[in-house]
């Protein structure tokens, strides 16, 4: 019964470019390519300093 009453929606086309779902205009989409800094470093130097065992 249960097995009956599953539906799973299969994959389907959102629009035809792929850009319908998106709320942004087409002519803000474009995105400056990311430059790490001092402030990357330092997060990921504190996050790889939680990854230790404590003891």
């Amino acid at each position: 019964m249960a097995v009956a009453a599953w539906h799973e929606p299969s994959p389907s086309v959102v629009s035809v470019n792929g850009l319908g779902y998106c709320p942004l205009p087409p002519n803000a989409r474009s995105q400056a390519p990311a430059q790490p800094d001092q402030s990357l470093l330092l997060l990921m130097f504190g996050l790889s300093q939680g990854l230790h065992p404590q003891g």
